[in-house]
């Protein structure tokens, strides 16, 4: 409800927590609780690197027009890659990197 009295067209979630082979099934949830999803689009950024941690989801709305998203990668051979933190998100002319944070500590 919240999402369409503010007229959100894209929706950033943060420490999903997901497996890919979860995707699926919590995609459909969330398709279903905001009104279907012949009317979003999504993608998944999930950790390869531990079961359970981590991980980033982007929703769009289609009527924002033809829009990508993609994990985000900054150094394939370095473990935060595989973390699942970060997505990057496109449309012509705009673009958008949503992610989530590690646990803090001095070296972030």
């Amino acid at each position: 409800r919240l999402v369409d009295e503010e007229g959100v067209d894209v929706l950033m979630l943060q420490e999903t927590k997901l497996q890919e082979s979860h995707v699926a099934e919590v995609e459909a949830a969330l398709y279903e609780a905001l009104g279907g999803g012949e009317a979003w689009r999504a993608a998944w950024a999930c950790s390869t690197a531990r079961k359970g941690y981590a991980g980033v989801s982007t929703l769009w709305r289609r009527r924002v027009g033809d829009a990508a998203c993609r994990p985000l990668s900054v150094d394939p051979a370095h473990e935060a890659d595989r973390e699942g933190r970060a997505l990057l998100w496109e449309l012509s002319g705009a673009s958008a990197a949503g992610g989530g944070g590690g646990g803090g500590g001095p070296r972030l």
